[in-house]
């Protein structure tokens, strides 16, 4: 069932309405029902997986929660949390695995089909079962309220990554939502079908067009579909979180924010901070935050700086630590060189920028350069852009080789005379197309700088006369009906991120 679907957003007023007429104390029933509804959609198959990983963090947590401190507990986490990753490595690594002993797995060389939102729930769910071995808080008894934590329906697709402790009380509370969740919720999914329909599903003919074969096309139309491709992945993921957010809204329950204007870091480390927020501090607690303190990277630490000094090997282990979390963050995305590459891409370039720190403050300094300068900020800036892209590259190739063919004709034939020819009215899109995603990326890029200024778009909306407000909520459906749905032969795709 489809996020963009009439389908969903019937189901989802179906759902609103009657958590809104149930008593207080049996709206979470309500939701788990909605939840087990929706995965249902999915077939048995894909509810087995969900089922399994719920009912062994269940268990596991409350097993932790009595043991004492000490091996035994360690130990139990350690079986627990291999077997949630390790059905999750199956999945996302079994055709890589068949790709590389084709003998012995050959009949894994298809893959498996990956189970709707497997990656997301298993974070979850493995987030919560640290947390209890932690003593952060006592894991849930009730294994019913403990499944709706798990498969609460409008993040369960791609997120975003919840916390126990601040999400399930949402869930249970079963707070009745005032006029202003609903205002909020519809607000936040027109916004997020707005990005999906209008700019993503259109910037997904393009970019299919040309990543589909590389090797036609020249460098301006190659730097044309990676650039649409970033601005796709943008609006088609945080464009689901949106949906997500405001489905959620109308529940009465506030959900993590995912995004915060990407397109406007400054840096590597910058662009990490501001994308997919939730598994960027789910690393940060769970992955970075143990390994460069552990005991073990204390020991590597101290050998570091008797044979580095004392500034360099003291961030030596920091270093590989991140190293080691972009690297996971990229086998997340799935099993393939591609990924794999893509998580060295990334640690080497964080890596990279924190030992030449200084060397990059001590040039600024000498060329006398602000360092809240507008110059600096916008070399910043596209610089950030130009790295992210090249790694865009990589990810939406289907294979390293197509990736390579794509970075040779953008560095070697650029072959400007294509465009001219016309290249760009041949890839699937009409020249009302490029308009209406013009127009819409225009409208994108404002609100993002507002909220980059700290100035929220939809409270500005909400100050202005209430007849104004109501002609803007028709103008923005007409638009959505026009250009999205009801749009000439217009299909929606799956999101990319729904199936991760």
């Amino acid at each position: 069932m489809l996020f963009a679907s009439p389908g969903f957003l019937l189901f989802v007023v179906c759902v609103w309405l009657v958590h809104a007429l149930t008593p207080r104390a049996l709206r979470w029933i309500v939701l788990l029902a909605a939840s087990a509804a929706f995965y249902a959609f999915c077939g048995f198959f894909a509810a087995v997986w969900l089922v399994f990983c719920t009912v062994i963090t269940y268990a596991g947590a409350l097993l932790l929660h009595k043991q004492e401190p000490g091996k035994k507990k360690k130990a139990t986490l350690a079986v627990v949390l291999l077997m949630v990753f390790g059905l999750l490595s199956i999945f996302k690594f079994a055709g890589f695995a068949a790709q590389l002993l084709p003998s012995i797995l050959g009949r894994f060389s298809g893959g498996l089909l990956l189970p709707l939102g497997i990656s997301f729930y298993i974070f979850q769910s493995a987030g919560y079962l640290i947390d209890v071995y932690r003593g952060k808080h006592e894991p849930q008894r009730n294994i019913a309220k403990y499944a709706l934590f798990v498969s609460f329906f409008p993040q369960i697709v791609q997120g975003p990554i919840g916390r126990y402790d601040s999400l399930s009380p949402q869930l249970l509370a079963g707070e009745r939502p005032t006029a202003d969740s609903y205002r909020n919720g519809i607000q936040l999914i027109m916004w997020g079908l707005f990005k999906k329909l209008i700019l993503a599903d259109r910037a997904a003919v393009l970019v299919s067009s040309v990543f589909s074969d590389p090797s036609a096309h020249g460098g301006v139309v190659s730097v044309a579909a990676a650039a649409l491709y970033c601005v796709q992945l943008y609006c088609d993921f945080s464009g689901g979180i949106d949906i997500t957010r405001g489905v959620a809204e109308g529940l009465g329950i506030s959900l993590d924010q995912n995004f915060a204007q990407p397109f406007f870091a400054i840096s590597v480390q910058d662009f990490w901070r501001r994308w997919h927020i939730t598994l960027g501090s789910w690393m940060r607690d769970y992955v970075f935050y143990p390994l460069s303190l552990s005991q073990l990277f204390g020991r590597f630490g101290r050998s570091m700086r008797k044979v580095f000094g004392t500034r360099i090997g003291k961030l030596i282990p920091t270093l590989l630590a991140s190293f080691i979390v972009f690297f996971v963050i990229g086998i997340w995305h799935g099993g393939s060189w591609k990924y794999i590459i893509f998580g060295f891409w990334n640690g080497m370039l964080i890596t990279g920028a924190m030992l030449a720190k200084p060397l990059f403050e001590g040039a600024r300094n000498a060329l006398r350069i602000k360092e809240d300068g507008k110059l600096l900020y916008v070399i910043r800036l596209l610089r950030t852009l130009i790295i992210i892209g090249a790694g865009r590259i990589l990810t939406r190739s289907d294979n390293v080789t197509g990736a390579l063919i794509m970075f040779k004709k953008i560095f070697t034939s650029p072959k400007t005379s294509e465009v001219a020819a016309g290249a760009f009215t041949k890839l699937g899109l009409t020249n009302e197309d490029y308009i209406v995603m013009a127009a819409a990326f225009a409208v994108l890029i404002i609100c993002d700088i507002m909220e980059e200024r700290g100035l929220k778009a939809r409270s500005f909306i909400e100050r202005r006369h209430p007849a104004l407000q109501v002609l803007l909520m028709v103008a923005a459906i007409a638009v959505l009906l026009y250009y999205g749905a009801f749009s000439r032969g217009y299909i929606s795709a799956q999101f990319i991120y729904g199936a991760v």
